[in-house]
């Protein structure tokens, strides 16, 4: 087949493969991004690996929407990578760090050389998120020591009283 036409080698192949083993085995699986958002947290980016004729920005819009992440908000970005689009790119990522929001680049395959610098973004931020999170922990322990030590008074008193 493949010298005869190799413009059909693929389609065959699917086609031998539904029928030795299954349609399964060649049919494109949808993911459902709901599931896959609440897998990931704030630290932990989705990247989707597309195949010809797939695209997840209207299911990742949807989600989005159900969840307040619009682009008429300017909590969702959509950028193309390529053709000097990085630093929409940068500012979209900023923007998302700072108000809270979600960013789509696409064709990252297209930067190369910019992706050594978006890691080093990534990674401030993971510092930054890190850093909040432990002064977080501090606040909640020192509100939950006065807290303790609150009713610890509270029940003294209540005892000296009786």
């Amino acid at each position: 087949l493949r010298c005869l036409r190799p413009d059909r080698l693929t389609s065959a192949l699917e086609a031998f493969v539904a029928l030795s083993i299954g349609s399964f085995f060649v049919q494109d699986q949808a993911v459902d991004i709901a599931t896959s958002f609440a897998d990931g947290g704030v630290t932990t980016p989705l990247f989707f690996i597309l195949s010809p004729g797939v695209d997840p920005v209207k299911n990742v819009e949807r989600l989005g929407a159900k969840l307040g992440y619009t682009y008429d908000n300017d909590r969702l970005f959509n950028v193309s990578l390529g053709q000097g689009q990085e630093i929409v790119a940068e500012r979209a990522l900023e923007a998302c760090f700072n108000n809270g929001g979600w960013a789509m680049l696409n064709n990252v395959h297209l930067v190369e050389k910019w992706l050594r610098k978006l890691e080093k973004m990534m990674e401030g931020y993971a510092e930054t998120y890190l850093k909040m999170a432990q002064a977080d922990k501090a606040k909640a322990e020192k509100r939950s020591a006065k807290r303790m030590a609150w009713k610890a008074e509270r029940q003294a008193a209540k005892e000296a009283a009786a």
